[in-house]
């Protein structure tokens, strides 16, 4: 709590009468990671209509990679993971938002698909993307991309089973 007061240039009466504990300053890092989380996935799908599927899937991941190594309230929040508890109901919403809009996707580009099955890929996709960048953010950035590679590469071939 000292070293946020010194950063911010305030003193610790001012952190604590905000922050009632560093348990507390977590849950407001992890709130804004989420918020954070959501502003770059609504950047990336909004004008994702024309785009082909590919270049959505590696925008995406690139976008997260980037995120994850830039963001000082991910890094945060990545690095503190055994405190998942206190953020859980926050970021499954956001992860389930995500699958929705993802699998509404997936069915414009796999008509055949019913969507359910829609709505399984999706999950997958994002569910498999989204633990890889986990793990990814723990690596310096450049075995991060290189390993990122791979997951898009994995995501891809999973997808074209799916999408034409």
């Amino acid at each position: 709590m000292d070293g946020i007061a010194a950063t911010a240039g305030t003193s610790i009466g001012s952190v604590y009468q905000f922050f009632p504990n560093k348990l507390a300053v977590f849950r407001e890092v992890a709130r804004r990671a989420i918020e954070s989380s959501g502003t770059t996935f609504a950047s990336l799908m909004l004008p994702s209509s024309d785009k082909p599927w590919q270049q959505i899937l590696d925008e995406a991941c690139d976008l997260f990679f980037e995120l994850h190594h830039r963001d000082v309230r991910m890094r945060a929040t990545v690095r503190n993971f055994q405190l998942y508890r206190e953020y859980e109901a926050e970021d499954s919403a956001q992860m389930e938002q995500f699958i929705q809009i993802v699998g509404a996707l997936i069915g414009t580009w796999a008509t055949e698909l019913p969507p359910e099955r829609a709505t399984l890929v999706a999950r997958t996709v994002v569910y498999t993307i989204g633990m890889s960048l986990l793990l990814i953010a723990r690596e310096s950035p450049e075995v991060g991309r290189v390993q990122l590679e791979e997951t898009k590469l994995m995501v891809r071939r999973y997808l074209e089973a799916y999408v034409s």
